[in-house]
């Protein structure tokens, strides 16, 4: 069956399994850690109660070296809420008008320092969704060839069904990332952060700072991250000194309102 589901998206965008090595890099999609508020963390704890807004501020990597030109190039990210009864919420993260609706995509225009390149994710507010109903965050993140015509919407990591649960196996990465390149693209950061719900947060407005790493082959320090600063509005959060050809990361302020109990 998956097979002939690969088939089916080989059809549908004109390419067969390892498509993205023509024109695109082929990358490994390795595990990704997640840092909350500086601490490394296998799930996120918001607590059991409460609205939550997301609001995607950055994506980070230190791959560089691109065969193709920037015009030919479309970065991916996609941020999916998965529910508690089985559905799904999903935006494309920082899109613009300068790739087609349907690939939810944006130009590849990155600043840089300290040898990484980036680009801001526009910092739109998402939701409110009830923490009740959330099982877990996902992010996604790839390379797409810039299309001539619009595709189907379910192109690249958008059309990748589950994503590895941080704390998986280096195996079920690997297997993803085959997956997202049989899907038209080249893999930079997948991962599955798990919900839990045991610190209770009294009432209130409480601000976390995600960072959702896909290191690679680099030796990632907690002290290098620097995450630990309190969420800001104005300045972005960069990581220092962490320049490598397979690192990813993508930054999100988490929101949490937590309303009075009624007597």
């Amino acid at each position: 069956m998956r097979g002939a589901t690969i088939l089916f998206w080989a059809a549908v965008f004109g390419c067969g399994v390892g498509c993205a090595s023509a024109g695109l890099p082929e990358l490994e999609l390795h595990p990704a850690q997640v840092f909350s508020d500086g601490e490394r963390v296998d799930t996120f704890d918001l607590g059991g109660s409460g609205e939550v807004f997301i609001r995607p501020r950055l994506l980070v990597t230190g791959f560089d070296s691109f065969p193709l030109v920037q015009d030919e190039l479309r970065l991916q990210v996609s941020l999916r809420i998965a529910l508690k009864n089985g559905g799904t919420i999903a935006w494309a993260l920082g899109a613009d008008g300068d790739a087609p609706r349907s690939e939810g995509g944006r130009r590849w225009r990155p600043s840089s320092r300290d040898g990484l390149k980036g680009v801001e994710l526009g910092g739109a507010r998402l939701g409110p969704i009830a923490v009740e109903q959330i099982e877990a965050l996902e992010v996604l993140a790839g390379w797409l060839r810039a299309p001539m015509r619009e595709q189907a919407r379910a192109q690249g990591v958008r059309a990748l069904g589950a994503a590895p649960t941080v704390g998986a196996t280096p195996d079920r990465w690997a297997a993803a990332g085959r997956q997202v390149s049989s899907l038209g693209a080249a893999p930079l950061l997948v991962a599955r952060i798990p919900l839990s719900k045991e610190r209770a947060r009294a009432p209130g407005e409480h601000r976390v700072r995600l960072a959702i790493v896909a290191p690679g082959n680099a030796d990632l320090q907690l002290h290098e991250l620097g995450f630990s600063a309190p969420v800001g509005e104005a300045a972005l959060p960069w990581p220092d000194g962490l320049a490598t050809s397979d690192l990813c990361l993508v930054v999100l302020d988490v929101n949490l309102q937590v309303q009075p109990s009624v007597p």
